[in-house]
């Protein structure tokens, strides 16, 4: 893999945070892209290993990139989980409040 390869990947690496700024359609596209290019480079880095032969520094660039990307994913997975729990949580509160003020209504 080329830096030039290596450049255009960190280019859709950078324009995917964008994305995920701007618009959660836009996003998921751009997700969608970034993981294929990524999962192809990273099959082609793991082949060369395979065969025994060295990596460019930009193959290493990009195995660093993949982790980081990945490694990221992992804790926004972690975050999304841990609000949704949040707003669970405040459901049932609202729910409670809810079945309060009725009871005291009725009563």
């Amino acid at each position: 893999m080329s830096l030039e390869e290596v450049r255009e990947l960190v280019k859709i690496y950078i324009s995917e945070w964008l994305s995920i700024m701007i618009s959660d359609d836009l996003s998921s596209i751009a997700l969608s892209l970034l993981e294929t290019v990524m999962n192809e480079a990273m099959d082609r880095i793991l082949r060369k290993v395979r065969e025994g032969k060295k990596l460019t520094d930009s193959e290493v660039l990009l195995l660093f990139v993949d982790r980081m990307y990945k490694t990221m994913n992992e804790k926004f997975s972690d975050s999304n989980r841990r609000f949704n729990d949040i707003d669970k949580g405040f459901d049932s509160v609202d729910r409670g409040s809810e079945m309060s003020i009725r009871k005291t209504a009725h009563s």
